[in-house]
């Protein structure tokens, strides 16, 4: 019990020195009927909600909030699809297609996507491990302060990570397609329950 609360407050720690949009994907699909609701918070930059269900086992369909500090809030839908068709929660590689698309809203609108690749490898009964790359407009990275404008712009994004029974730590790079810009580095921490079938 001490071990856990321990861990809860290194958890809080961490998050008050974070500065990213938490959690990212999971290469993995859920259970056909099972939900799986994520939160986490990034000090000075974002607040994320994510609910998803699985659709066939093979396939989940989820809805997300972000609310980024100080713009406006970010609501998106997105779909994740088996393309190594391996049965929920078995050990062993998985390969996986993820897209989302939302948008920016009520302030300012400005739409966003996401489409690319998992790589996932669970290696025990609440360890999963994903590796992923997808191409990212969002207009959180976009948004000219100056010009109080959001660049049209495009991203590659790489990011990988591990989940564990309640926890899901990711790093994030989002790199611009003109060489010119540094790339954006990104560490998350959220937090995940898994309710409804097994």
């Amino acid at each position: 019990m001490k071990k856990t609360r321990r861990l809860d407050k290194t958890i809080i720690l961490l998050l008050i020195f974070t500065n990213c949009a938490v959690p990212f994907h999971s290469a993995e699909t859920l259970n056909r009927g099972e939900q799986k609701f994520s939160r986490g918070y990034s000090l000075f930059n974002n607040f994320s909600i994510r609910y998803d269900v699985g659709v066939t086992g093979v396939t989940d369909f989820g809805l997300g909030l972000d609310l980024p500090i100080p713009f406006s809030p970010l609501v998106f839908c997105k779909v994740k699809q088996h393309l190594l068709p391996l049965p929920p929660k078995e050990k062993g590689l998985k390969i996986l297609a993820v897209g989302s698309v939302g948008i920016t809203t009520p302030e300012i609108y400005y739409y966003y996507y996401l489409y690319g690749g998992l790589l996932g490898l669970r290696t025990g009964k609440n360890t999963l491990f994903t590796l992923g790359v997808a191409q990212l407009k969002d207009p959180r990275y976009s948004y000219d302060l100056f010009n109080n404008k959001v660049i049209e712009e495009v991203y590659y994004t790489v990011y990988g990570g591990v989940e564990f029974k309640k926890y899901i730590i990711q790093i994030q790079y989002i790199q611009r397609k003109d060489p010119e810009h540094s790339g954006i580095i990104n560490l998350g921490i959220g937090f995940k329950e898994i309710i409804g079938s097994k």
